[in-house]
């Protein structure tokens, strides 16, 4: 229960938090203000970041698992359209420089430094993305969430839907 709270929620609303900030100080926003709370400083622009989140996301739970379920299918597709379109903004608005940048890309790719770097960071990467993978995200058993799926199945017997649970764990994570 204490997983649920802290591995997935907290790490992404800090997340959006820090990229609302970024991009408001983008534009000239002063976000340094903190306040100081059981002896960590917190920004207060990241707090009410949070409080906001914190009502939208009780409003839709609140709602059931038929208003999460409206609430995925309108913002699924505009979450992926607005990627595109500022995809396609920064690409257009740097289309001068899009030849270099290309050219750079190409001519840096086949040189000793980035194949050692690249077989490095890979490894790296893999080794993290592995243990983490299996050990919180793969399957939502470390996180704590799973049993929220699992208590709104229409299957009547608690028995069967315990084992879909292990086979769930099962499946993702050794297969």
């Amino acid at each position: 229960a204490l997983a649920a709270f802290g591995i997935g929620n907290m790490t992404q609303v800090n997340t959006i938090a820090g990229s609302i900030n970024t991009a408001l100080s983008t534009f000239g926003v002063d976000v340094t203000a903190s306040v100081d709370l059981f002896g960590v400083s917190a920004r207060i622009s990241s707090l009410i970041i949070g409080a906001i989140i914190a009502l939208v996301i009780a409003m839709v739970l609140f709602g059931g698992l038929k208003r999460i379920g409206s609430v995925a299918e309108m913002l699924v597709p505009a979450m992926a359209g607005i990627y595109i379109a500022a995809s396609l903004a920064v690409v257009f608005a740097n289309f001068g420089s899009l030849g270099k940048v290309l050219a750079s890309i190409i001519q840096g790719a086949f040189t000793p430094d980035a194949a050692l770097g690249g077989a490095f960071g890979i490894t790296i990467m893999t080794t993290i993305q592995k243990g983490v993978g299996r050990g919180v995200f793969s399957n939502e058993a470390g996180l704590g969430s799973a049993p929220m799926a699992h208590a709104a199945s229409s299957e009547k017997n608690p028995v069967k839907q315990g084992l879909y649970g292990v086979f769930e764990v099962f499946a993702d994570t050794i297969v």
